[in-house]
């Protein structure tokens, strides 16, 4: 398998990358099959309440207000929630906003 750094736009891309192998080129579709997939096993793996979960971190630019920055948060992920389908929810494991307004 092959991570990509996200300088291909589709699989069409990532196939027409040309490789030099014994002083010959080769196009990456002429010597592999390249399709979209998730890594199996996967690894490393999320867990929420020891289920399967997806992390997602999201951190402040230098230099802003904590504050406002959580606040202006929670109302993008209430919006962001409500649009989730049935089954899919949002869970927060850590907040910094909370830990200052508290301390």
């Amino acid at each position: 398998s092959v991570r990509t750094s996200g300088q291909f736009a589709s699989e069409k891309d990532l196939a027409a990358v040309n490789l030099r192998l014994n002083d010959r080129f080769y196009r990456l579709s002429d010597i592999a099959d390249i399709t979209r997939g998730y890594t199996d096993p996967p690894k490393p793996l999320f867990r929420y309440n020891g289920k399967p979960a997806i992390g997602l971190s999201i951190a402040m630019q230098k230099g802003g207000n904590i504050q406002e920055f959580g606040k202006a948060l929670h109302e993008r992920m209430d919006i962001s929630t409500a649009e989730l389908p049935v089954g899919v929810g949002v869970h927060k494991v850590s907040d910094q906003a909370e830990v200052v307004d508290k301390a």
